[in-house]
């Protein structure tokens, strides 16, 4: 994996702690820039108290987003072998790019991507897991789904409830399996339209 697309993945993590941790201000945002370029040249305004609580941040984000990172990839080893990757509660903000690259030659059937704060799915990932027949998207931010969900045409079951939609996703009606489960479960809170 290249280092941009791990940073990516990192930060695909929403973590509260992780944002708290990360708040600094102006002085330490330039001290940051000048340790992580590889600038060491010394400025008088920046003391080594400032670089200091900004290396102790940075690295209690790198710890909680550790852990973020295996639970996530353990996932995708469980998934190799039973087909079915589980990814709710990882505190994902999006999918990460390097599910595609680590779930590459692997068949989902079902997928999970409950109790997150995903806010869009991206078009590549119905492209990437045609054969889905279960996707649990609840307790999400989604507000509309990819016309690339039409790809998905073997799914059967489909929980979208608790999130931000208003309508009931068009392309789920496109859905030939799933029309003839009517398996598609909402919250009516969450949508005025069924």
């Amino acid at each position: 994996m290249h280092f941009n697309s791990f940073l990516q993945f990192l930060n695909s993590f929403y973590i509260e702690e992780v944002e708290s941790a990360t708040r600094t201000n102006n002085r330490e945002r330039i001290a940051a820039r000048m340790v992580f370029n590889g600038d060491f040249e010394e400025d008088s305004n920046l003391n080594t108290d400032s670089n200091r609580r900004q290396a102790m941040r940075t690295a209690r984000c790198v710890k909680m987003l550790g852990k973020g990172v295996v639970k996530v990839v353990h996932r995708c080893d469980a998934a190799k072998e039973n087909n079915e990757l589980d990814l709710s509660d990882c505190q994902l903000m999006q999918m990460p790019d390097a599910i595609y690259h680590l779930m590459r030659n692997t068949t989902l059937v079902s997928c999970s991507l409950a109790d997150n704060v995903i806010s869009k799915i991206p078009p590549k990932f119905p492209l990437s897991f045609t054969l889905l027949t279960e996707l649990n998207m609840s307790n999400n931010r989604i507000s509309v789904l990819p016309q690339e969900m039409s790809a998905c045409t073997q799914l059967e079951s489909v929980n979208i409830s608790t999130n931000s939609f208003v309508v009931l996703p068009p392309v789920l009606l496109n859905l030939p399996a799933l029309a003839d489960r009517k398996s598609t479960r909402l919250n009516s809170s969450h949508a005025r339209y069924l």
